[in-house]
């Protein structure tokens, strides 16, 4: 551009990207022994986009849903696409991720905590606003569920929108297990048994006449490898076993640690 005085010119780049995709895709409104263990009501909030979304500035409420009653996500929370993070009242993440295992969740697994607005188990409806909402009419998702079988979550199917909110999670099934700490079952953080990865837990570790037995935790069909070595530090280890679970537990007798002072093991799943 120029006139007889100046010329100038400038450039900008325009980039059009998709508009952020979250589904609300389970709830557990009451949890088993909720008083004697501490246990609480929440919810799993997904990314179904290709974006990574950062959640801050999002608000929620449950029933009646008030924009500006709602609690907002004051920090910075990033969830990738097709990954869960968690919203749960008046617990810490540290007691939730007892409460669940920890080596059942993911281990980046985003937990929420919020005090009050609890899910009520007969009758909740919880809506979702994005950070340039507002009023109460700019809300991006909602929905409403009851959930009055105690210690069972209900989920939505993240694969079929049109499908309806509320099918009762079963163990083994969409990623559901039972909790560490009680008899509760759900999903919380996976959507599926494909997604789902169970951590390898030690729990067992026994020095027989054979050798040393070791038991983990393991997810049936996975490949899981046995190292060890003689000393606390260093960075290498040797392979003891390679094995392909066939069950929740695995059991691995180390045959060549017979006549050895001190052995440190770990267990490792194989992509």
């Amino acid at each position: 551009m120029s006139n007889a005085l100046c010329s100038t010119n400038a450039s900008a780049t325009l980039r059009v990207l998709p508009e952020d995709w979250l589904v609300i895709t389970e709830a557990m409104a009451e949890p088993t022994n909720k008083v004697a263990l501490n246990n609480q009501t929440w919810w799993e909030l997904t990314n179904l986009g290709t974006n990574v979304v950062n959640l801050h500035g999002y608000r929620w409420d449950d029933r009646p849903p008030s924009f500006s009653g709602a609690i907002v996500i004051t920090n910075d929370i990033l969830l990738p696409p097709r990954r869960s993070a968690i919203i749960v009242s008046d617990i810490s993440a540290e007691k939730f991720r007892s409460w669940w295992g920890e080596e059942n969740l993911p281990p980046d697994l985003p937990i929420i905590t919020h005090f009050g607005n609890g899910l009520n188990p007969m009758s909740e409806w919880i809506r979702l606003w994005n950070p340039s909402a507002l009023n109460d009419a700019e809300w991006l998702l909602e929905t409403s569920f009851v959930n009055p079988e105690a210690g069972v979550s209900l989920w939505f199917d993240p694969n079929d929108p049109d499908s309806e909110f509320g099918l009762p999670s079963v163990e083994g099934q969409r990623g559901a297990f039972r909790a560490a700490e009680s008899d509760d079952i759900g999903s919380p953080g996976w959507t599926s048994n494909e997604q789902r990865v169970i951590r390898p837990k030690v729990t067992s570790i026994r020095k027989e006449p054979g050798g040393v037995r070791i038991t983990w935790k393991s997810q049936p069909g996975k490949t899981y490898e046995l190292r060890y070595r003689d000393t606390p530090s260093g960075t290498n280890w040797s392979l003891s076993a390679q094995v392909v679970a066939s069950g929740d537990l695995t059991t691995v007798t180390d045959t060549n640690a017979t006549g050895v002072t001190q052995r440190f093991y770990q267990v490792i799943r194989v992509p």
